[in-house]
């Protein structure tokens, strides 16, 4: 369940408090806390560098598409004193494909990405809160759910998905293929 503590050094299994892996505003090379400051944020970020979402900003991803460029990391402050992260989330009728489409070597860390299929059926416009097109990515502390198709997907793409709470969604990481090493 969330919040059981893992591995030594890592801390809870589904992220959230006492994970150990957190980034904050101080690592960051752009401070947003709307749709509009984000989408130009990862347009200008470039390899190295990390877009941090205001822990309690709430933004509407309505028929928005962004991409998290090869290097780029998203991140919010989800578990750490007490933060539940950035909330980004859509409503029925307007959802993306997906929120995020994610490059070589991008992470999405700590934000909270919820569709709009709460307790009801999961629809079937097909949405998921991420696509990973690259490998080489990560996807760790975020809570992701109420998607009509996938909380992540794989498409083509590989990436580390861990301590993550992942839920009402039809697949929770929708896989093209495994690379076990």
């Amino acid at each position: 369940p969330p919040g059981d503590a893992g591995p030594p050094g890592e801390g809870a299994v589904g992220g959230g408090p006492g994970y150990g892996n957190i980034v904050t505003s101080d690592e960051a090379d752009y401070v947003v806390s709307s749709r509009s400051e984000l989408s130009s944020a990862l347009s200008s970020a470039g390899s190295g560098d990390v877009v941090f979402i205001e822990s309690d900003a709430e933004i509407s991803m309505n028929n928005t598409s962004l991409n998290i460029g090869s290097g780029v990391t998203l991140a919010s402050d989800r578990g750490r004193d007490g933060s539940q992260g950035a909330l980004l989330q859509t409503s029925r009728g307007s959802e993306p494909g997906q929120m995020f489409r994610m490059y070589s070597g991008s992470r999405i860390t700590g934000i909270r990405m919820l569709g709009p299929w709460a307790d009801g059926p999961n629809g079937n416009s097909g949405s998921n809160a991420m696509t990973v097109v690259s490998s080489n990515v990560e996807i760790d502390n975020c809570e992701i759910g109420q998607f009509s198709y996938a909380g992540v997907n794989l498409n083509n793409g590989e990436a580390h998905v861990h301590h993550n709470t992942i839920y009402e969604t039809t697949a929770v990481v929708l896989v093209d293929r495994v690379v076990v090493d």
